[in-house]
């Protein structure tokens, strides 16, 4: 007899699973949180409400919505279900939970450089930064710079599903240090050995704001920028001094045009370290600085409360929440 499972989710995530679920496991029903959907069918399954969740036997539930897999489990568990019914996701998977622990016993420093990609990052930092082994956390195409250098950062993290999209081959090519992605971004990047899975607290998509910050990976604060998670991905480690470079928190964007849903098609934008960095044509979203900033103001109070300094040396650039230290002084 085949193990009866329950799902929670409906959407594009069960999608891409049903085929193999159902030649697997006997699917007793589908809960969705989406009270539209309810007494509806998807997939050949009444889709019930999870208050609903009591009224069925089944052997294991499996959570289909993987950019709200932490929000859900708790859900879950709320509602009675037994922890060990609930299948582990790519996040919540024992190998996925070591990993993090793994890199936070093995940290031997305590500064880390947070790396944006803003214009004023140079090559000459990225080389001084190699040349004193500091440790960093970089993201997206800092890859650029690779070719030019020896640098390579510690720590590498993307979670813009746009970023995902358009580089997702050079990015699942990228060897030598930890890669971070936030769970959604499976349906776009490999899972490797060299990949650890975080989870993000996301908004409501209809009331965008910046979410609490926290140093636990299954559920990171959303700032709408990379550098807001990399923050606390750095606070969970154990780095007590965090500066920022090449944070420069200043976007232009006044030629690009915008296609749908606050989507912009470059036009030769110039907002990044690299000339290459953003070739004509290629889709980005629309940097959305209120919340950032809001997340910065709250990643502050959070810090001191753990007792870490988040320092900018960065140069120039318009992000004055941190108190600033050159890097030259930095490294003095």
């Amino acid at each position: 007899m085949p193990e009866k499972i329950a799902v929670f989710g409906c959407g594009s995530d069960l999608s891409k699973e049903i085929q193999k679920l159902n030649e697997e496991y006997e699917i007793v029903c589908i809960f969705d949180n989406n009270p539209v959907l309810h007494g509806k069918e998807k997939h050949g399954f009444k889709v019930s409400g999870p208050q609903e969740i009591s009224n069925y036997e089944f052997d294991s539930i499996k959570i289909c919505s993987l950019a709200n897999t932490t929000k859900i489990r708790a859900q879950i568990l709320d509602l009675g279900v037994p922890e060990e019914k609930i299948m582990p996701t790519p996040l919540w998977s024992e190998k996925n939970l070591a990993k993090w622990t793994h890199l936070r016993n093995e940290r031997k420093t305590n500064r880390v450089f947070i790396l944006g990609n803003g214009p004023s990052l140079t090559q000459d930092d990225l080389n001084f930064l190699h040349e004193k082994k500091e440790k960093s956390f970089a993201f997206n195409k800092i890859y650029l710079a690779f070719e030019e250098g020896d640098f390579r950062p510690s720590y590498y993290m993307v979670e813009d599903p746009l970023v995902a999209q358009n580089n997702s081959d050079r990015i699942d090519s990228l060897l030598g240090f930890p890669k971070f992605y936030p769970e959604h971004l499976l349906r776009t990047l490999k899972l490797s050995e060299e990949v650890l899975i975080f989870g993000h607290n996301l908004p409501n998509a209809n009331n965008e704001v910046a979410t609490k910050p926290t140093s636990e990976p299954t559920g990171f604060g959303w700032g709408s920028t990379v550098t807001c998670t990399a923050i606390q991905a750095a606070i969970y480690l154990g780095f007590s001094k965090i500066h920022l470079l090449g944070v420069d928190f200043n976007f232009e964007w006044s030629g690009e045009k915008v296609s749908e849903k606050n989507v912009l098609i470059g036009q030769g934008e110039m907002n990044h370290f690299h000339k290459d960095y953003r070739p004509a044509g290629e889709k980005w979203n629309v940097p959305k600085m209120d919340i950032t900033e809001s997340h910065y103001l709250m990643l502050q109070e959070f810090a001191e409360r753990m007792g870490v300094e988040i320092i900018n040396s960065t140069r120039g650039g318009k992000l004055e929440v941190f108190p600033r230290v050159s890097l030259e002084q930095a490294l003095a």
